[in-house]
Formats: C-alpha cells, sequence, structure tokens
C-alpha cells in the first residue's frame, strides 16, 4: 500500500498557489506597510527585511539581528504551539512582536504585540492550535 506523506508546509503551499493575488496581496499589506517595520521571519518563506536606514545613525548603532523560534506543547491529543521573536539592536528603541497570521485573510491571532526596549527585545506570541490555515510570523522595528 502506498502511503502519500504529507507536511502542513506542503499542504499550505497547495493552498497558498491557489488563491488568488488578490487576497494574497491584501493580506501582505496587512502587515508590511506600515512603515516601522524593518523585517521579520515568516514560517512559510523564510527571513525578511522590508527598509534599512541609509542615514548617518545607522552607521553608529549597526545593523538589527533577529531570529525566530518555535516553541510545542501538547494539550491532551492536540499540540499547539507558539513563536518567539529575538532582536538585538545595539543603541536602538525597537520592538519584537510574534503572532500568526491567516494565510487567506491575513487575520492575526495569538499576538504578542509590540515588545520595546533597548538592546534586546523578546516577544512571544499566545499559544495557537497551528491549524494549516495559518502560519507563524515575527517582525521588528522602530
Amino acid at each position: 500500500m502506498f502511503k502519500l506523506k504529507t507536511t502542513k508546509w506542503m499542504l499550505v503551499s497547495a493552498l497558498t498557489l491557489s488563491l488568488s493575488g488578490t487576497i494574497l496581496s491584501s493580506a501582505k499589506a496587512v502587515t508590511l506597510d506600515d512603515p516601522t517595520i524593518y523585517g521579520g521571519w515568516s514560517e512559510d518563506t523564510g527571513y525578511f527585511t522590508v527598509r534599512q536606514d541609509s542615514d548617518i545613525s545607522s552607521f553608529a548603532t549597526g545593523n538589527p539581528i533577529h531570529s525566530a523560534t518555535k516553541d510545542y506543547t501538547r494539550r491532551g491529543s492536540a499540540v499547539y504551539e507558539r513563536v518567539i521573536a529575538n532582536t538585538t539592536w545595539p543603541g536602538v528603541y525597537h520592538y519584537s512582536r510574534a503572532r500568526y497570521e491567516s494565510v487567506i485573510s491575513g487575520r492575526a491571532e495569538a499576538d504578542s504585540g509590540r515588545v520595546w526596549g533597548f538592546g534586546t527585545t523578546q516577544a512571544i506570541s499566545g499559544w495557537h492550535p497551528g491549524d494549516l490555515g495559518w502560519v507563524a510570523k515575527t517582525y521588528y522595528g522602530k
């Protein structure tokens, strides 16, 4: 008997490819049009940079370092997950943010909100069921 092994990411990719460009572009606009966002991580596409400082202050402070990890826990037979954003940006007041976004609507759940600070910030999303139609995402900015 042949058994097809699929993963969450394969199924989400297939769903994403079947969606119209209008829906995808509106989901993107929900987050990346914010001028305070500099970059982040998405579990479906990896790390990204939206903008960089080009003024003289960026040379004095250095570039941000952003990383994302995921934790998992079991509640009965269900597995829940959360995403953790860590950003180090020496000398810059900045934020980290971690959340889950719907691949169809761009709606956010389990959002940490912006965690502001100097030096290093960490944002931890709430626990999420990690359903097929949701993608873990993190952001940083100032």
